[in-house]
């Protein structure tokens, strides 16, 4: 396990840069920025465990050619996501993290078997995107605490194979033109429901 400040990343043409804990944990006192060099074809990864040191980070995340500019397979914890740049940010663990998340550029997704964040609230800004993506693998109940959006777009995407539930908190719609987008698969189901609007 190893504690550092800021964390600064790079993806590039032909490479990108992998940061794994293993069974250790890495804990940030600053905040994250994945930097872009050439087309960033390749994609940057932190997989392990990722504290956040009981704050809120900012992940910077630049716009890049791969799918998942920054994928964060590390179980993440101890704190609250702030998400920046108009890159896509990919969350793929089962997070622990209970501080709120905001998204104030591009796109946040949580994907994979086990890609979710069941404990913290969720606020999506103008011209951001929060997307639940079960395309690949369908995983219920992504996240399930409140939603705000401020003139953001939710989008949830079902499952070939089965179908697809979402059941979050509250709803709170503020200023700007927001959208919610359901497309589910043609063979399944793709549900939303909210405790409250």
């Amino acid at each position: 396990s190893d504690t550092i400040g800021a964390l600064a990343l790079n993806s590039g043409t032909s490479s990108g840069a992998n940061v794994t804990t293993g069974a250790g944990t890495l804990a940030v006192g600053g905040n994250v920025t994945l930097v872009v060099n050439g087309t960033g074809a390749y994609g940057t990864t932190i997989s392990g465990n990722l504290d956040l040191g009981g704050a809120t980070r900012t992940f910077t995340v630049a716009n890049g050619t791969a799918n998942d500019d920054l994928n964060i397979s590390a179980l993440v914890s101890n704190g609250g996501l702030s998400k920046e740049g108009l890159g896509q940010l990919t969350l793929s663990a089962a997070n622990t993290y209970a501080t709120a998340t905001t998204v104030g550029g591009g796109t946040l997704a949580l994907s994979g078997t086990n890609g979710s964040a069941l404990n913290s609230a969720f606020t999506v800004g103008a011209g951001s995107v929060l997307l639940l993506d079960n395309s690949g693998v369908n995983n219920n109940d992504r996240i399930a605490g409140a939603l705000t959006l401020d003139g953001g777009q939710f989008l949830v995407l079902g499952n070939a194979a089965a179908n697809t539930t979402e059941a979050l908190g509250a709803l709170n719609l503020n200023s700007g033109y927001s959208t919610i987008t359901l497309t589910p698969n043609a063979a399944t189901n793709t549900r939303l429901t909210f405790a409250s609007l």
